[in-house]
């Protein structure tokens, strides 16, 4: 029996009871908190929202800020990338790019790193995921500006051309 025990991974899953009358449609939000803090959970997401309250997948991450490796170099290059992996799945290569979206914010360290890798995920800072949005919101918007401009240059042209046609 212990052998067995020993080979699972065993997960404890705690009940909380939202009432003491037993009834589904009363909640006692003071007996639930109370529950919770005996059971430690409000003590981990305090410490979890103190030392870094995001957390975010690599892979999301790498498809969602993709384009700020194009920050500042004028490329385009994320638009042909966007379905393959911007990231050969190096950690580098993430944190480079995590770096360079962070010093065109402004952010700086307090003692504390701004990001840590984890086997899978990424975990920030307070302010740093909210940088990081800023910069790709900024990027995006230039892209649009551009496209946008190349539209009404070419409709331009094309009615001079027409223009220049029937005078002629």
């Amino acid at each position: 029996l212990m052998t067995r025990v020993n080979n699972t991974s065993v997960q404890y899953i705690r009940c909380v009871k939202p009432n003491n009358n037993k009834s589904a449609t009363a909640f006692e939000s003071q007996k639930v908190v109370e529950q919770l803090r005996c059971a430690g959970v409000v003590a981990a997401i305090l410490m979890s929202n103190q030392t870094y309250p995001n957390q975010m997948k690599i892979k999301a991450f790498e498809e969602r800020f993709a384009m700020l490796g194009a920050l500042n170099t004028g490329s385009s290059a994320w638009l042909v990338r966007r379905k393959s992996s911007f990231f050969p799945g190096k950690e580098a290569d993430a944190n480079a790019l995590l770096k360079r979206g962070l010093a065109a914010s402004g952010l700086e360290e307090d003692g504390k790193p701004l990001f840590v890798f984890g086997k899978t995920k990424i975990f920030f800072s307070k302010g740093v995921l909210e940088a990081m949005e800023d910069q790709r919101i900024s990027v995006l918007d230039q892209s649009a500006t551009r496209i946008q401009a190349w539209a009404r240059g070419t409709l331009i042209e094309d009615a001079d051309a027409l223009i220049l046609h029937r005078l002629q």
